[in-house]
């Protein structure tokens, strides 16, 4: 006779099919492979985005576009960028980072993740940003790539910024991650900065020096774990926004006026798009797969070359913890760049050009090679 707890595991999960199917039928989560512009961010040429279903048959939205052929030359793609985005991003927000892409020899191809851009939601408040475990990442991940390997040849390349490079990180356990030849991270999500965590009393007499200071995520990770045994999993995590739209002033995410408005163009002409704060049941499952990836040892699964772009000043997440971890890399290198918020990829120009500077080296820098993980020197120490 089957155990109980087999019995309301087999419920929950037939309950969950049926609602999702039912949600479907009142067009909650119904979304749309079409790709969106506004005036201010035309859709790159040649474009063409699909749904592909994973293995937990969700709807993930991926989207392919072919290199950028120079005149009448007949040269080949430099091979194939895989563009991995962070929480809240979307396709439409990374046209111009594709349009560079493509003009630099490279196919490129990207998806939203589950629950954000246009790719299948849990909710019907489209705001709230969840999963039940960074492991239904990989499922996106896996049916993406099987994809990208059905329509362009490599080499394979990832680009991947925050929770993007987390979950390359995350997936160096299954191999999944050695799919590619060489590996750009920008500020990978390994751990959170201060400024997003919530903390105990601190009876230290002085405090710790600005930029060297990695808090701790346990408070966060405890406080997180015990809503969600309440069953408070779903709602909006203590302190989040329940909004997209934050004034640039307010913006911890770049110091560039234009890049940042027209992004909220786009989040406002498309509502459906935008993602506000994590559920908590998100946060608790970023705070184990973060402790997880700083395991010793974890990180050395990976063999590729890694490069990580980090931001001097990130609000978001930890640049000296990164610094840290890059240590336990096999093939690693860090530089960080002196001034820049969270995404360096929107940055003003000057910031940017320090970002595809060091992008186009370590690309296409075949003779790059070295034995053990080494930390370079930075444009700014951290």
């Amino acid at each position: 006779m089957p155990r109980v707890g087999g019995l309301v595991a087999l419920f929950r999960q037939k309950c969950s099919v049926c609602l999702r199917d039912y949600l479907e039928i009142l067009g909650i989560g119904m979304n749309t492979t079409e790709l969106k512009f506004t005036p201010l961010n035309p859709i790159p040429v040649g474009g063409e985005a699909k749904f592909v279903l994973t293995r937990d048959k969700v709807r993930v939205r991926v989207a392919f576009w072919p290199y950028k052929q120079d005149g009448a030359s007949n040269k080949k793609a430099k091979g194939t960028i895989c563009l991995f985005q962070g929480r809240t991003e979307f396709i439409e927000k990374y046209f111009e980072v594709i349009e560079d892409l493509r003009e630099r020899g490279f196919n490129v191809a990207t998806l939203d993740w589950r629950g954000q851009g246009f790719s299948q939601r849990r909710f019907k408040n489209r705001y709230k940003g969840h999963v039940r475990t960074f492991k239904q990442y990989s499922l996106d991940m896996e049916a993406f790539i099987a994809t990208v390997k059905q329509t362009y040849p490599g080499p394979y390349y990832a680009l991947a910024h925050s929770m993007g490079g987390h979950i390359i990180f995350a997936n160096s356990a299954n191999g999944v991650s050695n799919f590619f030849d060489r590996i750009v991270l920008t500020a990978p999500m390994l751990h959170l900065a201060p400024q997003m965590l919530i903390k105990f009393p601190s009876f230290r007499k002085k405090p710790p020096a600005h930029g060297a200071y990695i808090a701790s995520q346990r408070p966060t990770r405890l406080l997180t774990g015990l809503l969600r045994w309440f069953g408070l999993g779903g709602m909006f995590a203590p302190g989040g926004s329940k909004t997209p739209l934050f004034p640039f002033s307010d913006n911890p995410l770049t110091s560039d006026r234009e890049r940042y408005d027209r992004m909220i163009e786009l989040i406002t002409m498309q509502p459906d798009i935008g993602l506000a704060a994590p559920t908590v049941a998100w946060a608790n499952a970023a705070m184990h797969s973060m402790r997880r990836i700083l395991r010793i040892g974890f990180l050395k699964k990976i063999d590729r070359p890694i490069l990580i772009i980090a931001s001097g000043a990130d609000q978001i997440v930890s640049t000296p913890a990164i610094a840290r971890a890059v240590t336990q890399v096999r093939v690693g290198q860090i530089i960080t760049v002196r001034g820049a918020r969270h995404e360096i990829m929107f940055e003003r120009d000057e910031l940017r050009e320090q970002f595809w500077a060091a992008f186009d080296s370590f690309i296409t820098n075949s003779k790059y090679v070295a034995a053990r993980s080494e930390v370079s020197a930075s444009i700014e120490k951290t």
